[in-house]
């Protein structure tokens, strides 16, 4: 009995890991999409908890889902569908490790920084003003938010604190990546890894 009862078991997980993998291959941006956006959320959360809030009622949850829609929606299609085409090519490890720093270093990251505040400058209107003005109230809101976008990403800066600064994380996870974790997993890899840079990512926009 007791040895049937271990070959259910383990069957159960062998049948949910297959189901699993399974997803994660045939809707890789979907699944991606909605573990970075849990977890983006999660390492918010745990950002504010370090650096301010001292319990779950004083969490600002508006910024917790400001930052899981970017991860989720915004990100993860921009990353998802560059990995897979990167690293499915038989190019050297230094070449692509090289071309992904640049791609998700600078742009990426831009767009990211972009994405941040064009959500604030949206939030702040669907908060406080009336259905009949809130298209007017948001388009002004965003033209208002342009030259601080170009203010923050062309500046030294981002350059340091985002396309550099990125690296000393992300660098030593891509290899880790490329060497030990199967290509349908990178982006299991990337959003757990991303847990990590998303609270040094928060940090850095809040004192921004």
């Amino acid at each position: 009995m007791g040895s049937r009862a271990g070959d259910t078991e383990d069957e159960k997980k062998t049948s949910s890991s297959g189901v699993f993998r399974t997803l994660m291959v045939r809707f890789p941006v979907l699944m991606n999409g909605l573990q970075g956006g849990v977890l983006s959320g999660l390492s918010v959360v745990t950002k504010q908890l370090l650096f301010g809030a001292s319990s779950m009622a004083e969490i600002d949850w508006a910024e917790v889902c400001q930052f899981s829609f970017i991860s989720c929606f915004v990100v993860t299609p921009l990353v998802i569908p560059w990995m897979k085409a990167l690293y499915s090519r038989p190019l050297p490890m230094p070449v692509q490790l090289l071309a992904d720093a640049i791609y998700c270093g600078i742009f990426v990251n831009a767009v990211f920084v972009a994405a941040l505040v064009l959500t604030k400058a949206v939030q702040d209107p669907l908060c406080g003003s009336p259905q009949s003005l809130l298209l007017e109230s948001c388009q002004s809101h965003l033209a208002a938010q342009l030259p601080e976008i170009h203010s923050a990403v062309f500046s030294y800066g981002f350059l340091e604190k985002f396309a550099l600064g990125s690296q000393k994380l992300w660098l030593p996870a891509k290899i880790a990546m490329v060497l030990f974790i199967p290509p349908v997993f990178h982006g299991v890899w990337c959003n757990v890894v991303n847990f990590i840079w998303t609270v040094i990512l928060a940090s850095l926009a809040t004192s921004a």
